[in-house]
């Protein structure tokens, strides 16, 4: 009988044994499971963040290409502050064609209630020169319209030309 109970009290702390290192497997299986799901979810933050980075890259590379086109496009632009850069202009286009030039009048908007400015100017020249001019003022960097252009023979080969004209690509500027 001796030899029966050691035997079975063998038995059950073998069994109890056995059950707590089942317990134990369990329970560290459980725990590595969680960890995984923990790590799964950080890879996925991880990959979710490196997408925002890349983006944010992306978005910082156009935002650097597109400033030249933004100083490209706004150069065809003029406000109050860089009108003189048209009149500027003007006497540029007047010394490469080889007439004379001579401003007459200048409306800003807020002025005698125009809406854009307007310019009035006279050039001198013969008549190859002046129309050299003409060409060259129809391809400035700005959209204007020609309210009026009069052409006036003076003598032999001198010419006039009275100009009128409006600044369409005038973007106020605006203090906010």
């Amino acid at each position: 009988m001796k030899n029966s109970k050691k035997f079975i009290i063998t038995i059950v702390l073998m069994a109890a044994i056995n059950t707590m290192a089942g317990m134990g497997w369990w329970y560290a299986f459980d725990m590595a499971r969680k960890e995984k799901s923990g790590v799964e979810r950080l890879r996925i933050d991880v990959s979710a963040t490196e997408k925002r980075l890349n983006n944010a890259r992306s978005l910082n590379n156009l935002l650097k290409n597109t400033e030249k086109d933004a100083e490209k496009i706004s150069a065809v632009f003029l406000d109050s502050k860089n009108i003189v850069k048209f009149v500027e202009g003007l006497e540029s286009l007047s010394r490469k064609s080889g007439v004379s030039l001579v401003i007459k009048s200048a409306t800003l908007p807020g002025e005698k209630e125009a809406e854009k400015p307007k310019l009035s100017f006279r050039t001198k020249g013969s008549f190859r020169d002046l129309f050299q001019h003409l060409v060259l003022l129809e391809n400035i960097p700005y959209q204007i319209r020609f309210d009026k252009v009069s052409f006036t023979r003076l003598e032999k080969e001198n010419w006039q030309i009275d100009f009128e004209i409006t600044i369409l690509s005038y973007a106020p500027h605006e203090n906010t």
